[in-house]
This record gives structure tokens, sequence and C-alpha cells, in this order.
């Protein structure tokens, strides 16, 4: 699952969250270690990783073509998070 997050003013800079299964594979993949997530909730929290747009750009080229799987993103409101 991944979020869009920042954006909301020019000082905001624009990044993605993903979470769970995919940010092992982000990890993995990208970022060739699994040190790079962190994990909500502590210990055995849920896996996340902040990603560039760039790179967000890059796996779902990967994710969507090579893979044949859909991607779902979604945009924080602002007001809750």
């Amino acid at each position: 699952m991944w979020f869009l997050k920042g954006g909301g003013n020019a000082q905001q800079q624009v990044y993605y969250t993903v979470h769970g299964e995919d940010a092992v594979f982000v990890a993995t993949e990208y970022y060739g270690t699994l040190a790079a997530l962190t994990y909500l909730g502590g210990g055995e929290g849920l896996a996340s990783q902040s990603v560039s747009p760039s790179l967000f750009s890059k796996v779902r080229v990967v994710v969507v073509i090579v893979f044949a799987v859909l991607m779902d993103s979604y945009r924080s409101c602002g007001t809750c998070c």
C-alpha cells in the first residue's frame, strides 16, 4: 500500500510511503537491504519505507508492466495525519 505525503504548500517536500510486504519488496530490490525499513508500532510492527517521487515512478513501472499487478496509492488529506 502506497501513500503520497506532503505537497500541501510550496515548502512541503513531496514523498511517498510504502507499507507491509510492498515496503519489504522496495527495501530488498531497490535499497538492497532490510536495514532501510522502519517499523510502525516498533519491533515487529508494520514495515514502512519512505520513497522519493522518482523512485516511486520506477517501482510503479516495474510492478505494473513487469509483474502485471495493479498498484493502489492514496493521497493524505492533510487533516488526519
